[in-house]
């Protein structure tokens, strides 16, 4: 389910956060997802058709040139149960590293809601809204 999240966002949401954030690059966070994660085929073939969005992560030096620069970044917030609904939850954050006293500065602008409900008929979670809100 994660992962269809994931599909819907770069193949819906990203056309639209590039064109709102014309200097700044996307990128998808790789950190804070569930432990044996991995990303679906499918979304890897759309990272790797939208070569400027790339795949990034806080835990890894690597990084800190790539976010000298502020840079839009797709935080993975979670997943949450509320009654019988199933949440997933996505940010979309400026993310700037200051080598200088070594500080990461996180701002958030916007987050997406998957909501997910469990049918008994059909014996599988569907989903049913799609919520974007921001600031």
């Amino acid at each position: 389910m994660i992962n269809d999240c994931l599909n819907h966002f770069l193949n819906h949401s990203l056309p639209l956060m590039q064109t709102r954030t014309q200097i700044i690059t996307p990128a998808l966070l790789s950190d804070y997802y569930p432990f044996y994660f991995d990303i679906s085929d499918s979304v890897k073939s759309t990272l790797k058709n939208n070569p400027q969005c790339k795949i990034v992560s806080f835990y890894k030096p690597k990084f800190r040139k790539y976010f000298k620069k502020e840079r839009c970044v797709l935080f993975f917030d979670g997943v949450y149960l509320d009654s019988n609904k199933l949440i997933i939850k996505f940010s979309e954050r400026s993310v700037q590293y200051k080598a200088k006293g070594r500080m990461t500065y996180i701002g958030i602008s916007d987050w997406y809601k998957y909501i997910y409900e469990y049918s008994s008929e059909e014996k599988r979670w569907v989903l049913i809204e799609k919520i974007l809100e921001g600031i």
